[in-house]
Formats: structure tokens, C-alpha cells, sequence
């Protein structure tokens, strides 16, 4: 799940072909566009949206449509040519394009967002008041800016495994000791286990915190107390019972992007492990690793289809955005028979 996942100098005569490997990852990138896209609009154009949960899920799809033009960009088009006669720009081009650096820094800055969307949850649940009575806007704008600043930061050490030298664009990362002791446990641990430990401990916490809340709710109904019988007081429940519901599918809609982040790069994850602690156990030309890199890349495309069959308040944009015409066919529609029927109604009383 680094910037060597893909290696330049991996044949694709055995296993997928590169053609295959082509068509998948333009399919992957133009979901990617166009779901990643479409969430952007919908919560630009819904004031609904505008919270602090729907900013990190903006800043996600961002950072994943990005991610999906740079994969075109980097896997699917010809690598540009290194002018020669320019070393310098042959030196920038091979170190911060042919190493693909754009692309993973976009991968580190989407896992850590994640990371940011699962820590948002957890103040929300466990200091609902202080959370929605003292945030300070800016300060979460850059919060949010900070996965693209470490990411980006991040993966310019990759420049150090990657070198012109001559007329090629020699890539070492394999080969070199610094990479496999250093660069790649601090990749990995960005990237994949410390989002996984985050989502584990704060979702299991979340649940032990809603299961208790529930039981206390029951306990209270069940003892039978007499409430003052009022409109305001026989309101507070519902009002209870409408912002729970919100809250649990928020925290059903992060989980599921959760579980899927991990299933999709799980696989890669373990087979780079492996490849770290054996060298030669496992075959990064195989099939199997290509499609664990094939799955890590689905991750990008995969979660405005979460949003759109789970999340209600997106569901909710969606059609705010999309049947606004409808509604108001339907309206004039509605309006034209009732004229209709008013100077028929004259017609006849006449």
C-alpha cells in the first residue's frame, strides 16, 4: 500500500493482462469521478449538509476524487518522456512521477482522513454538548487540510529510492535497506494499522456507549414516572427518539466505510508483510497481488455507494438536488388542473 504496491518494471505477461489491468483501473477511476463528484455537489448545493461529520466526508471524497484522476493519470496514460538534454527536470519527472508520488500521497491522505472522520464520531457521542456548543470552524478546516500536508509531506522521502541516472529512471525501493527498515513500516503504519486501531477501539467504544444508553433509556420508560402532561414535554422524546436515529445511522454509514477500507486492503497489506519478513515469499508479479492491489484501489470508488444506500441525510440531498425539477412540475401541474377546475366550476355556475 505504498508507492512500490505497483512496481514500474512488473510484467504483465503472467496473470492479468495488461489490458485487463487497464480497463479496470479507468472504470475504477471513472467511478471514482463520477461518485466522488456527485457527493461534492450534493452537499455544496444542500445547506442540510453543511455539519461538521459532512465536512470530513467532503474532504474524503475529495481526496478520492483526486486520487481517482491521478490513477488515470499515473497507470492508465504513457509515462511522459525524460528530456535528457534537461537532467534537472529529468531528475523531478523520474522522482515525483515515475515513482508516483502524487498517488500515494493521496492514499496516505485518504487513510487519515479516516482516521479524522472516526475521531469525529467518537467526540460526538461521547461529548455531544461540548462538541456541538464550542467548535471552532476554522480550526477543523485545518484539521482537515492536515492529512493532505502529511501525506504529501510524507511520500517526498520516496524521491530518496529514486534516481536518474544516465538515460533510465532507476527505481530502488525493494532493494534498498532503507526502505524495507525505515520507509515502509512508517507507510504501512500510516496507512493501514493505525486507521484500523482508531476504527477498533473508538466503534467498539461507541457501541458499549450506545448499548448502555439504551439500557438506561428502558430502565427510565419502564419505572413508570409521570411526566408533566404537556405539548412541549410529550414532544422532548421524539425530538430524543429523531436525534438518536440520525446519530446511529451517521455511525452505521462511517462503520460500513470503515469495514470496507479494511477489507479492501487488508489482503495487499498482509502479502506486503509477508514480503517484508520473507523477501521471497511472495510474488509481486503473481496474480494474487495484483489483485490485492486491484481490490486497494476499489477502495476509492466505493464509498458514494455507501452514502447513497445507507446515509439518509445524503439520500435526503440527493433528492433535494436531483427532483427539485419534479417538484415543481408536479406543483404546476397541481395548480394548472385547480385553475382548471375553478373556471369550469365558473363556467357552469354561470
Amino acid at each position: 500500500m505504498n508507492n512500490s504496491s505497483v512496481p514500474s518494471t512488473v510484467s504483465t505477461s503472467e496473470g492479468l493482462s495488461y489490458l485487463s489491468t487497464t480497463i479496470v483501473y479507468v472504470l475504477f477511476g471513472v467511478f471514482g469521478i463520477i461518485g466522488n463528484g456527485l457527493v461534492l455537489l450534493v452537499i455544496a448545493r444542500v445547506g442540510d449538509l453543511q455539519s461538521i461529520t459532512n465536512l470530513f466526508i467532503a474532504n474524503q471524497s475529495l481526496i478520492d476524487l483526486c486520487t481517482s484522476v491521478i490513477l488515470i493519470a499515473n497507470y492508465v496514460l504513457p509515462l511522459p518522456s525524460l528530456p535528457k538534454d534537461r537532467p534537472g527536470l529529468a531528475t523531478f519527472i523520474c522522482r515525483y512521477w515515475y515513482s508516483r508520488y502524487p498517488f500515494w500521497s493521496l492514499i496516505v491522505a485518504s487513510s487519515l482522513n479516516l482516521v479524522l472522520m472516526t475521531l469525529e464520531r467518537f467526540c460526538a457521542v461521547f461529548y455531544p454538548i461540548r462538541f456541538r456548543q464550542h467548535t471552532n470552524y476554522k480550526l477543523l478546516k485545518f484539521i482537515a487540510f492536515l492529512p493532505w500536508a502529511i501525506g504529501f509531506l510524507f511520500q517526498l522521502s520516496s524521491g530518496y529510492f529514486t534516481f536518474f541516472d544516465g538515460n533510465d529512471c532507476i527505481q530502488s525501493f525493494f532493494s534498498h535497506p532503507a526502505f524495507k527498515n525505515v520507509f515502509q513500516p512508517v507507510a504501512v503504519t500510516l496507512e493501514f494499522i493505525l486507521p484500523v486501531v482508531v476504527m477498533v477501539v473508538v466503534y467498539t467504544g461507541i457501541f458499549i456507549r450506545l448499548r448502555n444508553d439504551s439500557m438506561r433509556a428502558f430502565n427510565h420508560s419502564t419505572r413508570g414516572e409521570k411526566k408533566p402532561n404537556s405539548k412541549i414535554a410529550s414532544q422532548q422524546p421524539r425530538i430524543a427518539d429523531y436525534r438518536s436515529r440520525a446519530r446511529r445511522n451517521i455511525i452505521k454509514t462511517l462503520l460500513m466505510v470503515s469495514v470496507f477500507f479494511i477489507v479492501c486492503w487488508s489482503t495487499n497489506m498482509v502479502l506486503l508483510f509477508i514480503f517484508n519478513c520473507c523477501g521471497a515469499g511472495v510474488d509481486l508479479n503473481s496474480l494474487l497481488y495484483k489483485i490485492s492491489v486491484i481490490l486497494g484501489f476499489g477502495n476509492m470508488w466505493i464509498n458514494p455507494f455507501i452514502y447513497s444506500f445507507q446515509y439518509r441525510w445524503f439520500q435526503k440531498g440527493l433528492r433535494k438536488v436531483f427532483c427539485k425539477g419534479n417538484r415543481k412540475s408536479k406543483t404546476e401541474a397541481v395548480q394548472t388542473i385547480s385553475k382548471a377546475r375553478n373556471q369550469t366550476s365558473e363556467t357552469v355556475s354561470i
